[in-house]
């Protein structure tokens, strides 16, 4: 932004942004803040207590890169990670995202990876995060596997073997199957335990198990969803008709008893 001088000794700073859907600040002058370049964005990490912020740097250029090449060019030209205390673990905005101070490094980073990718589900991609939260929420947790797939195998799987468990634990817990397992739901109809188990474990895994049944012909086919919805909002509807084109198959069949809540998880 441009910076003006101002009264009493305070200075004016103006922005300028395009195509941010919306607008985050976080503002510290205790910051250290660390760059890097990945084909021509500028990714800079802000924090204030990290004692390996080159490490913490290189994962988040690698997950970048990893989104970019998956999914498709990132629409702005800088994106910046900044580490702040948080209600979660992490927050995503427009070119920007809020992660927590956490102990364990690995969950450090995986909340890196989640809060990237919604880089493309929710500001590339846009939809109604009260009304259809699975549409970015769950596809950002699947991009988080996919990550790992690609940089992290034996990570990936248990990651995907602790979902199946911790899905059918809380399933077991509550009984709930059909009505109240739905991972379409309003926001309002969710609490807390229900959002994170239905939204974010049971719809990665959603996403997930067609991935394994198309390979990576349905990782190709999202693309082409991120390119034709770029910068625009998409709906459910909008979702699985831009799968059936590049998949050339019906897919109803298939997201119907996930998102209705019908489907039931087992270990066998």
């Amino acid at each position: 932004g441009n910076i003006t001088p101002g009264e009493n000794g305070r200075k004016n700073v103006d922005f300028k942004c395009q195509n941010l859907r919306d607008a985050g600040f976080v503002i510290s002058d205790k910051f250290v803040m660390r760059s890097a370049d990945s084909d021509g964005v500028k990714i800079m990490y802000y924090y204030i207590n990290d004692n390996k912020p080159i490490e913490t740097l290189n994962h988040t250029g690698q997950v970048f890169d990893c989104f970019q090449k998956t999914f498709g060019k990132y629409p702005y030209q800088v994106y910046s990670v900044v580490q702040t205390p948080f209600a979660f673990g992490g927050m995503e905005y427009s070119g920007l995202c809020f992660v927590a101070p956490q102990d364990n490094q690995n969950d450090y980073f995986r909340t890196i990876v989640h809060e990237t990718a919604h880089q493309w589900w929710y500001s590339k991609v846009g939809n109604d995060q009260i009304g259809e939260s699975w549409l970015d929420e769950s596809l950002a947790e699947f991009s988080t596997l996919c990550f790992y797939k690609q940089y992290k195998e034996k990570d990936y799987k248990e990651m995907v073997e602790k979902a199946y468990d911790d899905y059918i634990f809380y399933s077991g817990i509550t009984g709930r199957t059909g009505e109240g397992a739905e991972i379409e739901n309003a926001l309002k109809n969710f609490n807390r335990y229900s959002y994170y188990y239905n939204v974010y474990v049971k719809g990665a895994l959603m996403f997930d198990s067609l991935y394994k049944i198309k390979g990576e012909s349905f990782i190709s086919a999202l693309a082409q969803y991120c390119d034709k919805y770029s910068l625009k909002l998409s709906s459910k509807n909008d979702l699985i008709s831009s799968l059936e084109k590049s998949l050339n198959c019906s897919l109803d069949d298939y997201f119907d008893p996930w998102l209705s809540g019908k489907v039931l998880l087992c270990r066998y």
